[in-house]
């Protein structure tokens, strides 16, 4: 084993007891961006479109993430073996990755849709 196979090893040990002595919420904090994400698009779709803003959100919604997450695994598993850098396991890649995608889109949404709308209100209440 190399020098730096020995460190790689190392650091994912240390990496790994930190996780463990933190209760797993690093592990779980991907659900939680999940979970978010979701429900300020999906507020958010019901608030400009009603049930069927819901229902078209949830489908656009599903079709990329089924066609983008595949992709990008398939990506980071090329660059892991190019480089030799860990993402952890599959699962955590998968989950990691729905959940950046999510909160993107989420904070998007509350970019283009909730600024002007706060600039509205501020606007009706300085009048």
């Amino acid at each position: 084993m190399s020098t730096i196979q020995a460190v790689e090893n190392q650091r994912r040990l240390r990496t790994n007891l930190a996780l463990q002595a933190d209760g797993a919420t690093a592990e779980n904090l991907p659900l939680v961006l999940i979970g978010v994400g979701i429900s300020v698009n999906v507020l958010t779709a019901f608030r400009l479109g009603g049930p069927a803003g819901v229902l078209t959100f949830l489908l656009g919604e599903s079709a990329q993430l089924l066609i983008s997450i595949p992709l990008t695994v398939l990506l980071l598993i090329g660059i892991t073996w190019l480089s030799n850098i860990y993402f952890g396991t599959l699962r955590q890649a998968v989950v990691r990755l729905a959940a950046f995608s999510i909160t993107c889109q989420a904070v998007g949404v509350l970019m283009l849709v909730g600024l002007p709308l706060m600039a509205a209100i501020l606007w009706q209440c300085w009048r």
